[in-house]
This record gives structure tokens, sequence and C-alpha cells, in this order.
């Protein structure tokens, strides 16, 4: 075992200092089930390691788990590699790199995807005993292929994350199983074909709408009016997506990414971003016909 006895049993309420995901995926590292996870700032609204809140997580981690490194000094810095490997100093980490890193099974696909077709995203979850789901991690596929290489993860984690008395206790019992998920992930060009032809938008396009504002860093209560607010059969609403979907898949900051990088940047990218989050809500808003 990779952690602290002394500190965890008697510190009850780690899993709200760390976050549950975080100590499931410590748990996965610690037993070999993947050889690493990334703890990143932006999830927190921070930029980098230093910033309160990821520092806070990183030394409770630190503090209860000593054996495992910590690595934020690497090319193309995406977050920090939590991991019995260390990757400080390791200067050609890229896209393929870091799949393999966290123990993708399809990283090789990666750079290689065909956007203007569907792909897959397949994710291990976690259900807990109060109904809720925790996305453990997910990977985009060309195909169904490694399907069987996820469930065996997700049945490795299951009897780890289940069986193992000391984690039951450690996750306070709250872990009742893992198991796959996946969907179909639309091209940005389907859902423009769709809105140019009067198609109906199903469920695939409209998680791939509101992903799109998610990764645009729009906050979740804003993202779920604006995705209640949007009319497809709506004219001007069908021209503002429009715009969002071929401006997301010519993405002109693409070439700065990540931006963790450019934290001062940033910033201003997460000022932009509400504030065009909010003038797009109220135009919807403004021209959203009753019916």
């Amino acid at each position: 075992m990779f952690l602290n006895k002394k500190i965890i049993y008697q510190n009850m309420d780690l899993i709200n200092k760390i976050g549950l995901d975080n100590l499931i995926n410590i748990i996965l590292v610690v037993e070999n089930i993947r050889p690493a996870f990334l703890i990143q700032p932006i999830d927190y609204g921070e930029t980098s390691h230093n910033d309160p809140k990821t520092r806070y997580i990183l030394r409770c981690i630190k503090y209860n788990f000593p054996n495992l490194i910590h690595s934020f000094q690497y090319e193309n810095y995406q977050g920090i590699i939590i991991s019995k490997s260390n990757y400080n100093g390791v200067y050609d980490i890229d896209n393929t790199k870091i799949g393999q890193i966290l123990g993708y099974p399809s990283y090789l696909e990666f750079d290689n995807l065909d956007r203007n077709n569907e792909t897959y995203s397949i994710t291990v979850m976690v259900k807990l005993n109060d109904g809720n789901e925790i996305d453990i991690f997910s990977n985009v596929c060309k195909d169904l292929t490694y399907l069987n290489m996820f469930e065996k993860i997700a049945q490795k984690s299951k009897e780890v994350l289940i069986n193992n008395t000391e984690y039951i206790k450690l996750l306070d019992n709250k872990v009742i199983d893992v198991y796959i998920k996946y969907r179909t992930i639309v091209s940005h060009q389907s859902i423009i074909n769709k809105l140019l032809s009067n198609g109906k938008i199903e469920t695939d396009d409209i998680w791939l709408i509101s992903n799109i504002f998610y990764n645009n860093d729009y906050d979740d209560n804003i993202i779920v009016k604006i995705m209640n607010t949007l009319q497809y059969d709506n004219p001007i609403h069908k021209g503002i997506l429009l715009n969002i979907l071929i401006n997301d898949k010519n993405d002109i900051l693409s070439p700065f990414y990540p931006l963790y990088k450019y934290p001062n940047e940033k910033k201003h990218i997460k000022i932009i971003s509400k504030n065009l989050s909010d003038d797009l809500l109220s135009i919807l808003k403004n021209s959203y016909i009753s019916k």
C-alpha cells in the first residue's frame, strides 16, 4: 500500500478534502489499474499547482499518499500528473504520450481521429450508493475496438473498490458499481448539415453542443440555461448555433493550446467567456419564440 494509514483513519473527511473522484483515481494508481491520472487546476477555477485550491488538494494527497509523485514540470503541461513515475523534466510529452501515461487504451488514435466523422467516447463510470455517477476517465476512440480493454479496467476497478475492506472503509462505503458507458460523438459538420436542412437534432447532437460551451469555460448554470433556451427550429437561434459550430470546428486559439502555458491570458479568456455566455443567453431569451 502507498498510503499513510495513521493519517487516513484519523481523517475520515479525506473525501471532502481531495474529492471522491481524485481518491478513487489514487486507489487505481496505487493498485496499478491505471498508471497515472491528472489533477487539473482548471477544474477548480485555477491555472497552476501553486493556486490555493489545487495546492491544498496536492498537499493532502502528498501527506496521505507520500510515495506518489507529482509531476508538473513537463512539456505541453496539461495538469499535475499523479503517478509512481517521475515525469518532471520530460520534454517529449505530446498528446499521444500523455494518453499513454494516463493509461488510455486508444491513446495512439487521438491525433489521427477524423473529426468530420462519428467517433466514440468510452468512459469508466463509478456508481455511488446515493444514485450519482462519477466519470473516472474518458477516451475518445474512432470505433469500439477497445471496448473490451475498458471492460477489463472496469472489472479490475470494481474488484478493488468494492471487495477490498480497507478501500471500502476509505471510500466510506460509497462505491457500489464500476462499469463502462459509451456514446457516439457526432461531428460538427453533421449538426451543421442538420441545421441547414431542418433535420432533427438528436441527443448526441445536443451533447456535443453543450460540450462546446463547457470547453469554452462557460459556467455550468449558464450552460444549462442556454441549452434549455435553444430552439433548433428558431431561425435566429439556428444562425447563432451555426456560427458557434463553425468557430469551434475552426478554433483560432487551437495553436495556443493548452492555455495553461498562458496563465495571464487564461484569466482574460475566462472573463471574455463569462461576458460572451451572458450575451448569448440574453440574445437567445430575447429571440425565444413561445409555442
